[in-house]
């Protein structure tokens, strides 16, 4: 084969290996395999179901906690989530380890009923939230007839308003459960106890219901010269029931001076941000004695307020008018402090007023320390 020859057959081989590369290159891709379908599980197939959801406990005393379990599966097809398990009331504690079960798989809601405080019949329901079509809230109830070990009546001993100097006391009865019951005040008992006298009156048995029971009486006073204001403290009692072999017994007085404030606060209403406020009030002494005010100042956490005061009656000096002024601020919800009174009487040298108003349309600041 000549050269001419060999030169028109490598151009004859160069066109066609072109025209195959530019007709692999025009063909479609490959169809790819279709696509498995999509399967969807519809929500809410599990069902939650109690072996019980009533229980009695029966008789029970009122100074230990009874546990009780409700036990319960998933009969449902999927997946079963309990989303919430709440109590109607702070005595009772529900408790569940986790929230998914599996179709099948048996759980237990643990209740924990704490009866203290609480007497007679007691009926509690326990609310479970699941997200499932067919169960999505079951209620669980338990009953019990609680019983007190002791009985305080009053359960807070509450000697009210007492004008300063004046003697006041009550009595407090408390019945006990055992024979040979008695009750008697703690030898000791907390500092701020020495404000009241505690004293035991007498022990013996009083018919209650058709039954003999003992009863403890105790008295409780105000020792003279307690200092103005709200006093409060929780006394102690010993008993000879080892089941509550002592108990505190809240006990609150409020001590009135001879200074007397109309109204008895500064309120302010609801206030705009920014706004300008003013309230005043009529500081009287309710004996008519003359009495100076030495000074007046806010609380540490009032700002920017100005304190005003003039005689009632001018010439006179038994009875003053107290002015606030000031600005609402604008980065706080509302407005709370003490304003503190100065005075030249002995026995009311200080005392505290409190002043109050709310802010609308506020934003409430970011703490410092928050994230």
């Amino acid at each position: 084969m000549n050269p001419t020859q060999l030169r028109r057959l490598a151009s004859i081989l160069t066109l066609t290996l072109l025209g195959v590369s530019t007709a692999v290159a025009q063909l479609p891709p490959p169809t790819p395999p279709p696509a498995k379908p999509l399967v969807v599980v519809p929500p809410g197939l599990g069902v939650i179901e109690f072996e019980e959801t009533l229980f009695d406990f029966g008789d029970i005393w009122d100074h230990e906690k009874v546990t009780h379990n409700y036990a319960f599966t998933n009969t449902g097809t999927e997946t079963l989530n309990i989303t919430e398990v709440r109590s109607t009331c702070g005595c009772t504690v529900p408790e569940l380890t986790k929230k998914l079960y599996e179709p099948g798989e048996s759980g237990i809601i643990t209740v924990i009923f704490d009866p203290e405080n609480r007497g007679g019949n007691q009926r509690k329901t326990i609310h479970v939230t699941t997200n499932s079509k067919t169960t999505p809230r079951v209620g669980l109830t338990f009953h019990a007839v609680v019983s007190k070990v002791l009985d305080i009546q009053p359960t807070i001993a509450n000697l009210g308003r007492v004008f300063k100097n004046e003697e006041k006391g009550m009595k407090i009865s408390i019945l006990g459960s055992i024979p040979g019951f008695m009750a008697v005040p703690a030898k000791v008992q907390p500092k701020d106890a020495e404000m009241f006298i505690i004293e035991h009156v007498e022990t013996l048995d009083v018919e209650v219901d058709g039954k003999m029971v003992p009863k403890s009486t105790l008295r409780i006073s105000i020792k003279p010269g307690l200092p103005v204001g709200r006093h409060s403290v929780d006394l102690l009692i010993k008993t000879n029931d080892e089941r509550r072999p002592e108990v505190s017994l809240r006990t609150t007085v409020t001590i009135v001076g001879d200074l007397q404030a109309r109204p008895p606060r500064f309120a302010l209403g609801r206030l705009d941000p920014g706004s300008e406020f003013e309230a005043t009030l009529t500081l009287v002494n309710r004996v008519a004695d003359p009495f100076k005010i030495t000074k007046i100042e806010p609380s540490p956490d009032l700002k920017d307020i100005q304190i005003t005061h003039k005689p009632a009656i001018e010439g006179q000096s038994d009875a003053y008018i107290i002015t606030v002024r000031g600005i609402a601020p604008a980065d706080q919800a509302r407005i709370l402090g003490q304003i503190i009174i100065y005075t030249d009487l002995e026995s009311e040298a200080r005392m505290e007023l409190p002043i109050y108003g709310f802010v609308s349309g506020t934003t409430p600041s970011r703490s410092k320390s928050g994230g």
